[in-house]
């Protein structure tokens, strides 16, 4: 299983959407000092240190849904159908599902009003990620609706990232392996770092680049590294989704 790049928008389209995001950062969710989304995010809002929330327990996600789709359907209408083109064409036919969070961003930077990175955080950064190493299981709390589908493929899922501007050294995914088996599946992003590590291999580096679209199918283990030599005023803005393959057609969402 490995991570597939290819072009999807011109750098210069991705840099007019980048902007956008940049435009809308009232709607932004601040979850730390550096880190933003926007848009509705089935992994922050769906599930707890525990795992997935039971969907009785989400009606913050759907209503946060309801607010950001129509947004995001106006400023971004033209990247959804890039992306949507770009999938159907190497992975078969792709659309947004409206009952979810449509794909949204990922942020690393200072925001707007702040301008900048401080150079205290930069200098006192340990790690080198910007998260957890994880797999993707966002479609559990959301089962409800996809049980409404006759056929559903949840082995198979996908996980895809649309670079729109990058850090000045650069940026991209560290992967390893990928996990199989439901059980295995389901509890690995919640058993202990030593033993997540003790069950995959050395990892792997995909670089992006701006205007790319880097997709992968299954449920393959991966972080966000922390950009080496990051410099103050660097961002890291990516459209971020998921695909669920039900009756034909790849569902997306975020």
């Amino acid at each position: 299983m490995t991570v597939e790049i290819i072009n999807c928008i011109h750098p210069k389209d991705a840099e007019k959407y980048a902007a956008n995001v940049l435009k809308l950062h009232r709607h932004w969710i601040n979850h730390d000092i550096y880190f933003h989304t926007l848009g509705a995010v089935t992994y922050l809002e769906a599930f707890d240190s525990e795992g997935p929330l039971r969907p009785t327990e989400i009606a913050g996600y759907h209503s946060h849904k309801r607010l950001m789709n129509p947004l995001l359907k106006k400023n971004f209408s033209g990247l959804y159908d890039s992306v949507l083109e770009i999938l159907s064409r190497e992975i078969g036919p792709a659309k947004l599902i409206n009952d979810l969070g449509y794909p949204g961003f990922h942020i690393f930077g200072a925001t707007p009003e702040k301008g900048s990175i401080d150079q205290d955080f930069i200098d006192n950064f340990t790690g080198d990620s910007w998260g957890a190493l994880h797999l993707d299981i966002q479609y559990l709390p959301h089962m409800p609706i996809f049980d409404l589908f006759d056929e559903v493929d949840l082995e198979k899922t996908l996980s895809f990232t649309l670079a729109l501007r990058l850090p000045k050294n650069g940026s991209g995914l560290r992967v390893w392996r990928a996990i199989e088996g439901r059980k295995d599946i389901e509890k690995f992003n919640y058993i202990d770092v030593s033993d997540r590590r003790a069950l995959i291999q050395e990892p792997r580096e995909v670089p992006y680049e701006t205007g790319s679209l880097a997709y992968f199918i299954g449920h393959l283990v991966h972080q966000v590294p922390m950009t080496r030599q990051l410099l103050n005023d660097d961002l890291r803005i990516t459209l971020q989704g998921h695909g669920v393959h039900c009756d034909g057609f790849w569902r997306l969402y975020f």
